[in-house]
Formats: structure tokens, sequence, C-alpha cells
């Protein structure tokens, strides 16, 4: 599962953000719930409703037009590097982070994992796996390097990583053990909508007429989803 989702899946989408770009990165991979309803109903024998589809797509689509339209970071070139390579590894990424939702879903229905374990299960091979990775590829001047840049440097990602991956984590695996995969993935697809309403009040970031379009129209498949 961390291989699949957060090692591989993860990369796939770091690469394919230095191809084409945050918006159309961001918004290729975020429709990652489609895959999920698939695969959901093929291989766990989910019921797949018109109105869970109908719902699923609006978010997909409403994400769309919030993030198509941001302005993307490009590579110090200021180009895009590969349209297609991009595009394909961001399709993949999709594809892998519904794997992971969907082993999950898996672990806690067919196997009676609770919840807090497979959380932490996965801490401990993330946190192995990662800093296997990183320690493989850097040289020893650069793996003393991060020793020495501070404190504050070391909390910010530990606070992060704390919040998303441990809190959030826990409660989306909590989340799976009450209500399908199919319905928890598009519900938790809509976080770029709460990131660009906290960058509006939080740091005065402007919003165009299309973004809030996107944001009306992932709030309605929201509500589509959840009835």
């Amino acid at each position: 599962m961390t291989i699949i989702g957060n090692l591989i899946g993860d990369l796939c989408y770091f690469v394919a953000l230095d191809n084409i770009g945050v918006g159309r990165a961001l918004s290729t991979a975020n429709s990652y719930p489609i895959f999920v309803s698939i695969f959901s109903v093929l291989l766990l024998g989910e019921t797949l409703s018109i109105k869970l589809l109908t719902g699923t797509t609006i978010i997909i689509v409403g994400l769309a037009f919030l993030n198509l339209t941001r302005k993307s970071v490009f590579p110090p070139s200021g180009k895009i590097r590969s349209n297609t390579l991009g595009f394909f590894l961001a399709f993949l990424t999709s594809m892998l982070w519904a794997s992971m939702l969907l082993m999950q879903k898996w672990v806690l229905t067919a196997q009676g994992v609770e919840p807090l374990t497979l959380t932490f299960y996965r801490s401990v091979s993330l946190i192995s796996i990662s800093w296997g990775f990183w320690y493989l590829r850097k040289n020893n001047e650069e793996r003393k390097h991060v020793f020495k840049v501070g404190l504050k440097k070391w909390l910010s990602p530990f606070l992060a990583g704390a919040i998303s991956l441990g809190f959030g984590g826990v409660s989306f695996v909590y989340a799976l053990k009450t209500i399908p995969v199919s319905v928890a993935a598009p519900i938790t697809a809509t976080n770029p909508v709460i990131a660009a309403l906290l960058a509006k009040y939080a740091f005065n970031e402007k919003l165009s007429p299309v973004q809030w379009f996107g944001i009306v129209l992932v709030i309605i498949g929201g509500i589509q989803v959840g009835s």
C-alpha cells in the first residue's frame, strides 16, 4: 500500500508537476475517484448508483475548473517539458492513489484490521521506505546537511505530517469503516477547495470567477455524493 501509493504514486506526481505544471498535474491526478468507483464495483462488489457517479463526475469537473485556471509553476526554463510524459504520469498517479484507497478498504473489511493498527503500520512503513530511499539517493555530504538545517525546519514537516498523514489518515480510515470507498474517495478529493478558500482568506490570494464556479461545482458534487 505504502510503496504503490506514497512512494511510486507520489514520485509519479512530482515528475508530472515538473513536466506539465501544478494546475494540469493536480487536475489530472485528482481524477482518482473515478478509478476508485470503477475498481470498487469490480473488485469489492460495491454498488455504484447513478447519483454517486454523477456527483463524482461533477466534483472532478469542478476541480478541473479550480486548478486549470490556477497559475502553474513550471520548471526554471518556464516551459512545458513533455505533455505526453506529464499527463501519462498524472493519470498513472490517479490509478495508483485509487489502488491505495481500495487496498485500505480491503484490509479493513476482509482482514478485520483496526483503523489505528492500519495507520500505525502504514506510518512505520512510510518512515522506513522514505528515509531508506532518501539515504540511497544522497551522498555523504548531503546526508550530513539534513542534520544542520535547524529545529524549525525539522518541526514544520513533522507537524504537517502529523496533521495530514496522522490525524487525517486516521480519520479517513475510520470513515472507510462506515461508508463505501467509492463515496469516501470523491469527498476527500475536494481538499483543493478548502486549500483555495484558506489561501484566499489567510493569504489574500485572488480567485477568478472560473475558480469560484469550480468551487460551486465541487460543493454540489459533494452534496450529491454525500446524499
